[in-house]
């Protein structure tokens, strides 16, 4: 699928679907960025048994749940978390996917940057991690992530591939696509995607295995 149209199809779904997000925060469960329980997992589950797969942030005000909550229950064929303890671990092996596309939702608002990760440095003088160069720079705060998921998912526009950063809220940060405005994922970018996906299989599971 193009990133193009990857880009296009987020944008028409987030428009309808950050409106949501307010309530979501609202009427999210007393797991607020925690580990779904049984009954969440199974309302997330029969959500997710047909048809493409809408990202957390697309359905979290239609559930009632947190995002961080709905990506713990999602079956591990389309999601893997972590702890946000493993920060830097992730962070670095983003490094290696090239042109990617960063998504900020702001209230009504998305924003999309088209960038390389940059590389970054914790800072000697207070908890924020430093990014270096490139269009998608500034300063981060990674004690304050409390889960990190990888998706790959077929949505309606074809397949989705990236990492979102949640607070303790259970709200995303920002997430990162594989691929940029070039179109479809080189085969390179798609390898380290690949890698990506194994590091989170590798390290500790969030919420143990998944519901």
């Amino acid at each position: 699928m193009r990133a193009v149209g990857l880009v296009a199809g987020l944008t028409a779904l987030m428009l309808t679907a950050v409106a949501g997000t307010a309530a979501a925060a609202d009427s999210a469960s007393s797991t607020a960025g925690g580990c779904a329980s049984p009954a969440e997992a199974a309302r997330v589950r029969a959500k997710y048994a047909n048809g493409p797969a809408p990202l957390p942030f697309q359905v979290a005000a239609e559930l009632g749940l947190s995002e961080a909550t709905i990506a713990s229950a999602l079956p591990p064929a389309l999601s893997l978390g972590v702890d946000g303890a493993h920060f830097r671990t992730v962070w670095d092996s983003l490094a290696g996917w090239g042109e990617s596309m960063i998504l900020l939702l702001k209230g009504a608002h998305v924003i999309e940057v088209h960038s390389r990760i940059p590389a970054g440095e914790p800072s000697s003088r207070s908890k924020f991690f430093n990014l270096g160069e490139a269009a998608f720079s500034g300063h981060l705060r990674p004690d304050l992530i409390s889960a990190i998921h990888i998706f790959a998912m077929q949505g309606r526009e074809g397949m989705v591939r990236g990492v979102f950063f949640y607070e303790q809220s259970g709200a995303n940060v920002f997430g990162v696509f594989v691929g940029g405005e070039g179109g479809e994922p080189a085969p390179e970018q798609l390898e380290a995607f690949g890698k990506t996906w194994n590091l989170f299989r590798d390290l500790p599971r969030r919420c143990g295995a998944a519901p």
